[in-house]
């Protein structure tokens, strides 16, 4: 048997949770928004938080404490554990 993955382009797997994610409120977000309030000061609503100010929480947040939607498929697919014969794009 073999050992393979595959993985999204990372940008638009970013942009897919930002707007599937985010931009409906659903509950993935509600780390994000949390985040955006304590930065603004501002009561935001999920709606209203822009792809910038989303890129800069996840990327100040360990990925670890990512929602698996956009944290590093590199951290999600266990590289450098798993020893994958193909990693596929």
């Amino acid at each position: 048997y073999r050992r393979f993955t595959v993985v999204r382009e990372p940008a638009a797997r970013a942009l897919s949770g930002f707007l599937e994610k985010v931009g409906q409120g659903l509950k993935q977000s509600e780390p994000i928004v949390e985040a955006v309030r304590a930065q603004t000061g501002q009561d935001i609503a999920p709606a209203d938080i822009s792809l910038a100010q989303f890129l800069d929480v996840i990327a100040q947040m360990p990925s670890r404490q990512q929602d698996p939607h956009w944290r590093r498929q590199a951290d999600h697919i266990g590289l450098g554990i798993v020893d994958y014969d193909a990693i596929v794009h």
